[in-house]
């Protein structure tokens, strides 16, 4: 007869316990670790036309590109995680693998939805609180 490590339960159990626990506890951390970088709003514009390029395969375009997110980076308005993720893609269809490059500008773009960004300059004169302002939505009763 042999005894169990814990009361009244088996081996077996925790075992299954363990390794639900990693499955569960390491999809969310493993999709974590390899999101792909916050793309700043400034810098979306470049990652639309990087997606175009590449889907067109137009190597000019594509020149045009890597030269425009260098000089993002070279202006301290591109993050060097940025940087890295829009140039893998450029490596990629210059070596020819427009299939590839494809499939990491779109999972790149996927991983832009519902991203925290620091505000742009564009953005920082602009309230979003609108609740001081008195909108009458179409319903103008003092026009009587």
């Amino acid at each position: 007869m042999s005894e169990s490590i814990i009361p009244g339960g088996s081996n077996g159990k925790l075992t299954v316990a363990i390794v639900l626990f990693a499955i569960l506890a390491g999809g969310p951390l493993v999709r974590w670790w390899t999101r792909p970088p916050v793309v700043e709003s400034g810098n979306l514009k470049h990652l639309q036309v990087l997606m175009t390029a590449v889907s067109s395969r137009n190597q000019e375009q594509l020149e045009r590109i890597e030269g425009k997110i260098s000089g993002q980076l070279e202006a301290g308005e591109m993050s060097m995680k940025e940087h890295q993720a829009f140039q893998k893609i450029i490596t990629q269809a210059k070596s020819g693998e427009w299939e590839q490059a494809y499939q990491e500008s779109f999972r790149l773009a996927e991983g832009q939805l519902s991203r925290r960004r620091t505000p742009s300059s564009a953005d920082q004169g602009h309230s979003h609180d609108h609740s001081s302002h008195d909108h009458h939505h179409g319903h103008d009763q003092d026009k009587k």
